[in-house]
């Protein structure tokens, strides 16, 4: 899904593992929509959304962390996360997304 533009899921718990790998297969995702993203499995991994200018996180339940690749964000909204103790902005993107990294906007 190299072309995948906005990913929307709901009420959805998968792999953890596969999730990050199939994000990073989609670098060209500008809107994230995520409403109760269930991960019981293990800790959400990082999130590379290289061109991801919309991101939207609700009811992440069983997330207590956040790690985020997010350049080119301009809607950052993280809501009714009630376990969610730290989000963290990287500066580095995922080597696989080498022709999109950019610095974060300040």
């Amino acid at each position: 899904l190299p072309n995948l533009l906005e990913l929307t899921m709901e009420n959805h718990s998968p792999p953890v593992k596969n999730f990050q790998r199939a994000l990073i297969d989609c670098p060209r995702i500008d809107t994230f929509f995520v409403h109760k993203y269930w991960h019981e499995e293990a800790p959400l991994p990082t999130l590379y959304l290289s061109n991801c200018k919309d991101f939207t996180f609700r009811r992440g339940d069983c997330t207590s962390r956040l790690k985020l690749y997010l350049p080119k964000v301009e809607i950052l909204s993280v809501d009714a996360c009630y376990h969610l103790t730290a989000i963290q902005l990287l500066k580095k993107g995922h080597v696989d997304h080498k022709d999109w990294n950019t610095s974060p906007r300040c």
